[in-house]
């Protein structure tokens, strides 16, 4: 922001404040020419009397208007001066001495002094003296701002100055809701907004400043504590840009979510929280037909198994915005289920059913089925770990297949509508024992489904960020410990996607789903580990490689350095929704041939044969996919196997 755009920006200040600047602009003037007159007359004093009538009018109208350009250009009368600091009595010097020298060009004119020496005296004196004047003035103002409390002032707080991004809906309503109250925290400065329409324009009485590239000059000159980014419609790439321009201040950057981490009716203001990683990831926010979820949601009693994940957690308060008649969480973590618990309690009229069992238990889970009956199910109860499980495939097995084969078969004997599976992208040519534990899981979706009146459906997706244990808090608790930030390869790329979002689109996809299917989420373009590793780091203030070190460890057993979201011999069709996809045509299960392979699994684990149960899975995982299901016996396989 220039200095025509600083005044530009002052004379829009509203009447109130005309009778403080007008006050400001008065007082300095009077002080600098009284300065001037000074200086000439104390050099004039060592020669003779001196008559302060001998300075020509010319010269103090010529400094007033000087002075008064120079100080507004460098923003001092936009200066609370109870933040006045070193920066800005530097300012003022360097106005001062700027002024000095059409002095002396005024000596060498109108003779004002009789010494011969007044030329260099003159406007010494007169810097010196006039940068002490309002240095002094500033300094003396500081100290009245900063009077002591009383009493009435207990339990207030300096307001924040405050600068919003997004002269939008949100930034309209952030204004109202963080002025309300007779004492409010932050005192809002003004917006910046790119678009041209809103430049100049004001909201509530507060002015659009600028635009984002001039997020910097502005914090400098407003004294700006914090910038609040309003812009819930944002992506990424826009958040990304804003928050380049914002770091280069030393303000607190906050943000609002994307929308579909909003609740209806809540303040705005309750959502505000410092930007983070997932904030410069946002992707266009997803549009899901509310009506069709809510058409096959409400009224229903809806069981979530791993209710208490990450995925589990956020389906739930997806789901009981849709007013089923009952929400059952089931999981076997007791903390998480309680968390939850509390949080929707909390938040929404409905009071969860939660069960604390083990989907790898049927008889247990088939006594949920039985108090419960279950109409819609989301199958979410998984372990996700690619190394953990590599080095325990038993437990993947059992928990992951297992699990989703009992639960599958009891919504089938209970009669339950729509069955959905969570399932992920490491299904797809799966290099890790997770990976494959998954692809069993949607052929037993896809066998259910082509067998029985419940609708099954699998939705595969990438990674979500911030999952307990996934890669962004495992990051976040490096750089906090000061490193190093482990990277596994500079090349290796990841899909990435918010929890709502996934979330959303999985409860879109069990709208569509009609029975069998596997639907593959629009997961946008992969993103190097490596680009958001160091990303991360800068977010913190960090420069990586100096401040902290990154180190590549490389590619783990069962990863993959790409992770794809469709056989090659998958081909797509689209759907009612632009985001979810459709495998057409995938090969017919034989649940008969699958479940017996399950069954050799099964005992491949109760023998704490880790090796075999590995070999035998990949192989159902892999060759039974690539050649269709086998209609054959296994037998010969599980003596192979065995060995």
């Amino acid at each position: 922001m220039n200095g025509l755009q600083r005044l530009s920006a002052r004379l829009r200040k509203p009447p109130v404040r005309w009778f403080r600047l007008i006050r400001d602009v008065t007082v300095d003037l009077l002080l600098v020419n009284l300065c001037l007159a000074l200086a000439f007359g104390l050099v004039n004093s060592f020669a003779g009397p001196f008559a302060f009538t001998t300075i020509p009018v010319m010269a103090i109208l010529g400094t007033s208007v000087l002075t008064t350009l120079l100080l507004f250009w460098r923003g001092m009368y936009s200066i609370d001066p109870r933040y006045l600091g070193l920066h800005d009595f530097l300012n003022i010097s360097g106005v001062c001495f700027a002024l000095a020298i059409p002095t002396s060009y005024m000596e060498r004119i109108y003779h004002v002094t009789d010494r011969s020496n007044g030329v260099l005296l003159v406007p010494v004196l007169f810097a010196l003296m006039s940068a002490g004047a309002l240095t002094g003035l500033r300094v003396m103002r500081r100290a009245l701002a900063w009077r002591p409390r009383t009493k009435e002032d207990e339990g207030q707080v300096r307001p924040r100055r405050t600068l919003i991004v997004g002269a939008g809906d949100a930034g309209e309503t952030i204004v109202r809701e963080l002025s309300r109250g007779r004492h409010a925290s932050h005192q809002i400065v003004g917006f910046v907004d790119d678009s041209m329409e809103k430049q100049s324009l004001r909201i509530h009485g507060i002015s659009v400043l600028g635009t984002v590239a001039d997020i910097p000059s502005i914090a400098e000159h407003y004294r700006v504590d914090e910038i609040l980014i309003a812009m819930p419609t944002a992506t990424g790439s826009d958040i990304r840009r804003v928050y380049d321009s914002c770091s280069k201040t030393l303000a607190r950057v906050r943000t609002l979510p994307g929308l579909t981490n909003l609740i209806n009716g809540d303040r705005l203001a309750k959502h505000l929280r410092d930007i983070d990683i997932e904030d410069l990831l946002r992707r266009e926010p997803v549009s899901t037909n509310m009506e069709e979820i809510s058409r096959y949601l409400r009224g229903e009693h809806v069981l979530i198994t791993g209710g208490g994940g990450s995925i589990g957690s956020e389906l739930a308060r997806q789901v009981a915005r849709m007013s089923p008649a009952s929400l059952i969480l089931v999981g076997k973590g007791e903390n998480s289920i309680y968390d939850i618990e509390q949080e929707l309690l909390q938040t929404t009229q409905l009071v969860p059913i939660t069960v604390i069992a083990d989907v790898r238990d049927k008889v247990s889970i088939q006594r949920i089925f039985d108090q419960y009956r279950p109409t819609v199910v989301f199958h979410a109860a998984a372990h996700k770990h690619v190394p953990l499980m590599q080095k325990n495939p038993a437990e993947a097995i059992q928990n992951n297949i297992l699990g989703t084969l009992n639960t599958a078969e009891l919504s089938v004997t209970y009669g339950v509508r729509k069955f959905i599976l969570i399932s992920t992208d490491k299904a797809v040519n799966p290099s890790s024992v997770m990976g494959a534990t998954k692809r069993v899981c949607e052929m037993v979706v896809c066998g259910m489904g082509q067998a029985s009146e419940t609708q099954f459906s699998a939705v595969r997706f990438g990674n979500v960020l911030g999952s307990r244990g996934s890669l962004i808090p495992l990051l976040k608790a490096q750089i906090r410990r000061g490193g190093p930030v482990t990277v596994t390869h500079k090349d290796m790329t990841r899909f990435f996607m918010t929890i709502p979002e996934a979330v959303s689109l999985v409860t879109q996809a069990g709208a569509i789903g009609d029975s069998g299917e596997i639907f593959i989420l629009d997961m946008g373009e992969p993103m190097k580990i490596e680009e958001l590793a160091l990303e991360l780091i800068r977010m913190h203030g960090l420069v990586p490689g100096d401040d902290i070190e990154v180190r590549y460890t490389g590619v783990r057993p069962g990863e993959k350095m790409h992770e794809e979201l469709l056989y090659a011999q998958e081909d797509l069709k689209p759907t009612s929704h632009p985001k979810i996809r459709m495998v057409a045509d995938h090969p017919r299960v034989d649940m008969r041939v699958l479940r017996r392979d399950i069954d050799t699994l099964v005992r491949f684990c109760q023998d704490k044969n880790d090796d075999g149960a590995r070999q035998f899975l990949m192989e159902l995982a892999w060759g039974k996919y690539n050649i269709s299901i086998l209609e054959s016996s296994v037998d010969e396989s599980t003596q192979h196997y065995a060995k």
